[in-house]
């Protein structure tokens, strides 16, 4: 069974494929995909073998992350200068980690309020927060978790 809100195989209409890890086959994608790795625990539950090594590699990803954020909170928790905080040798490790990050990162700030702006920014080159909201945590998190929605990460 195939849920529509993630993910159908397409092997016509060439115009509608589209191909999030760059393979010649293609897969029709809907976007309410909420993260790639529901869409390869689902390949794989569905018999697409090819993804198991994408699914190995997004949870590797995942479990880096949660290793590296638990090391800059305990280690930046009692800080309160901004630049130590972002420039904690954890934080930049998860910065240098790049765009495969950016929906674990979202999610996270979705989630729970935290100080992942600057990490969102450097990587993606991009800053949704509207100047008057600077400084406004949550208003500064509405607007990343609407640029992840818009932009796929979500």
């Amino acid at each position: 069974m195939i849920p529509p809100t993630y993910c159908e195989p397409c092997q016509y209409e060439e115009s509608q494929r589209v191909n999030p890890w760059g393979d010649d086959e293609g897969i029709r994608i809907s976007k309410n995909v909420q993260n790639k790795l529901e869409f390869i625990d689902w390949c794989v539950r569905e018999g697409f073998t090819r993804y198991e090594e994408d699914r190995e590699t997004a949870a590797s990803t995942e479990q880096e992350f949660e290793k590296l954020a638990e090391e800059w909170r305990s280690q930046t928790r009692n800080l309160s200068s901004m630049m130590k905080i972002t420039y904690n040798h954890a934080y930049r490790q998860i910065v240098d980690m790049g765009p495969r990050v950016l929906p674990i990162l979202l999610r996270e700030l979705q989630r729970k309020p935290d100080l992942w702006f600057s990490a969102l920014r450097e990587i993606s080159s991009e800053n949704p927060v509207r100047p008057e909201h600077a400084g406004n945590v949550k208003k500064m998190q509405e607007a990343w978790v609407n640029w992840g929605k818009e932009h796929g990460y979500l």
